[in-house]
């Protein structure tokens, strides 16, 4: 089941204005301790992090404890772990299948998060990855440590982009989102790799089809995520490559939502869960009394975008840019949609 999104002939004032909040960016940034783990990281290892003020020089800012580790699993579904109740102690194991593509972003207790690296794979933990003597090895095997891998499960909570998954997208492309399952209002979240911010859109409730105007940086990757109200993370997040002009202003265009009766899919293409910890933010690998950490630079505002810090960004301009709504106007959706 697919659908597609024709081209938008017609704008309308939207019923909602949007609002803009930013979490404080550039406080503190993260990086696992073994420098090896570049392009591939190794499952049901724990794996320390360091978390250091974004300003090395002074240590003059810095991150609010707890951390929390979420983990996009690309075709699979999101989740987000607690990783550590101060800086001097922080780690993670990761427990997603076998090859699974990942892009991980810490975020501290304010919901303002460390930033992104590039995507890696999943691999099985080799006889030698712990040790720092080994530490340079990236050809990782499937070992026998792979007990903690949770099997994934079906899931009725689902996001299916328009555009293949791991394919490209261009400069101004619209992105189509339909959602199914979960309980509204839902929240997409827009993630670039090796990128200083992350971009958050709170859509009205009721909503559940979501059309991206693509402003994100050409050259990088994309992946867009979908939680809903009750902190669960939906099925079938998807990475995209980006490409095209840096001229990302996209004029005349805005990014929108709308309420459409989605068909349902067809029972042989039902979606798995592949959570690493029970596939929702509030899902933790270690007891803690915080049961609902903040996104990265979450809001509750309608159709709301923020900007957070970056682990170890190349520049600002790699950065996912915030989504422009031109101000109250926003796409009709409602009869440019064609299911086939």
């Amino acid at each position: 089941m697919r659908f597609s999104f024709a081209p938008a002939r017609f704008l309308t004032l939207s019923a909602c204005v949007a609002s803009i909040s930013a979490q404080t960016s550039f406080l503190y940034k993260w990086s696992f301790q073994d420098t090896s783990i570049q392009t591939t990281v190794p499952t049901c290892t724990r794996l320390a992090i360091n978390i250091t003020s974004f300003d090395t020089t002074t240590n003059s800012t810095k991150g609010t404890p707890p951390y929390y580790m979420t983990t996009y699993a690309i075709d699979g579904t999101p989740s987000t772990t607690l990783i550590g109740t101060k800086e001097s102690d922080v780690s993670l194991i990761v427990d997603y299948p076998v090859g699974t593509l990942v892009l991980f972003s810490v975020t501290d207790a304010n919901g303002s998060p460390g930033g992104t690296f590039a995507p890696m794979t999943v691999t099985g933990q080799s006889s030698l990855v712990a040790s720092r003597e080994t530490s340079h090895q990236t050809n990782l095997t499937a070992g026998a440590s792979t007990s903690c891998i949770k099997t994934p499960s079906a899931s009725k909570f689902t996001i299916t982009p328009n555009v293949t998954s791991n394919s490209d997208l261009t400069t101004c492309d619209l992105l189509g989102l339909a959602i199914r399952g979960g309980v509204s209002p839902y929240t997409l979240s827009l993630v670039a790799a090796t990128s200083p911010s992350v971009t958050n859109v709170t859509l009205p409730a009721g909503d559940n089809v979501y059309t991206y105007i693509n402003r994100a940086a050409p050259g990088g990757h994309l992946v867009a995520a979908i939680s809903d109200s009750t902190g669960e993370w939906a099925t079938g997040a998807a990475i995209f490559n980006t490409k095209g002009t840096t001229d990302t202003e996209c004029s005349g265009l805005a990014s929108s939502s709308t309420h459409t009766d989605l068909p349902d899919l067809p029972s042989s293409s039902s979606s798995t869960s592949s959570t690493g910890s029970g596939g929702s933010p509030a899902s933790t690998t270690t007891a803690t009394s915080n049961t609902n950490p903040p996104r990265s630079g979450a809001s509750t505002s309608t159709l709301s975008t923020s900007t957070t810090s970056s682990t170890n960004p190349t520049s600002a301009a790699t950065a996912l840019r915030p989504i422009s709504l031109l101000g109250s106007i926003s796409l009709i959706l409602g009869g440019l949609m064609m299911f086939v």
